[in-house]
């Protein structure tokens, strides 16, 4: 393994073992564990495993490593602020079916709804960038559907409940995953 490629796959694995590790510290879980949850603990680590598989057989320059080891450099970030948003009030996990009972609007979420998504999809576009490689682009696409499904689920959430006129005002001047877009 070349110079570049052994970068992208080191900022790969540390940004993964955080977005893991602290996933499960940093939300609530009310209630019992949801199918949805359990199918996010069944295909989170095959999809970290297979964009590690990925950056570890990759053929690309310096260049394009780099410029993906940059792209999950920026996910760990933007995750790191939202975790730092929620730590006074947590937010529930992925697919919960609680009723919100706080809307959350600093630090990135001044920016987007959804940053730990907008995260995990950027360091996944980074595997994608870092490596060329299709497995690379499955884990993105597969990911992107899911975390599109979970987020329209947690806006019903917010549209069901006594926040719905709050949260309709915060959704329409904030971006879902990118800032200022839908």
């Amino acid at each position: 393994m070349t110079l570049g490629p052994g970068i992208a796959l080191g900022v790969a694995a540390v940004t993964l073992v955080i977005f893991v590790v602290a996933a499960g510290f940093a939300f609530r879980q009310p209630g019992g564990a949801p199918v949805g949850l359990n199918l996010v603990k069944l295909t989170g680590p095959l999809s970290c495993g297979l964009l590690i598989w990925s950056l570890a057989v990759a053929r690309v320059g310096l260049g394009w490593s780099l410029a993906g080891a940059a792209l999950m450099g920026s996910a760990l970030a933007l995750f790191l602020w939202a975790l730092l948003a929620n730590r006074p009030r947590p937010l529930s996990r992925i697919y919960c079916d609680d009723a919100p009972v706080h809307l959350q609007t600093a630090g990135p979420y001044r920016f987007v709804r959804h940053p730990c998504y907008s995260a995990y999809l950027l360091a996944f576009l980074g595997g994608v960038v870092a490596s060329h490689h299709l497995a690379a682009v499955v884990v993105l696409l597969g990911n992107a559907a899911l975390y599109v499904h979970a987020a329209r689920f947690e806006e019903r959430k917010f549209a069901a409940g006594p926040l719905a006129a709050d949260y309709a005002a915060y959704r329409a001047r904030t971006g879902g995953f990118i800032p200022w877009r839908g």
